[in-house]
């Protein structure tokens, strides 16, 4: 899940914390969210080399969407409900 100053899940999640809504974020569905200043640094360093193949580049770690979004408020000091809800 790539993630930066555009449209995304993190400034979903924020943009509906800040109205007061309730977030529903789904509990089974995990990611590796990256940074898109950490893609560019990785798409940098394959141009300054001879390794031109599929790359797959991740951060480490893995988390849930509900996870993710608890934290995502919890940094930006944000009060949300959340409800915990499954993808079907």
């Amino acid at each position: 899940m790539v993630y930066g100053h555009q449209k995304n899940f993190v400034t979903k999640v924020i943009n509906v914390s800040k109205k007061g809504r309730v977030l529903k974020i789904a509990n089974d569905q995990y990611r590796s969210p990256i940074s898109t200043h950490e893609l560019v640094k990785f798409i940098l360093y394959i141009m300054n080399t001879n390794e031109y193949w599929t790359n797959h580049m991740t951060c480490l770690g893995v988390c849930s969407s509900e996870k993710f979004a608890k934290e995502i408020v919890k940094q930006c000091n944000i009060d949300e409900e959340t409800q915990s809800v499954s993808t079907n």
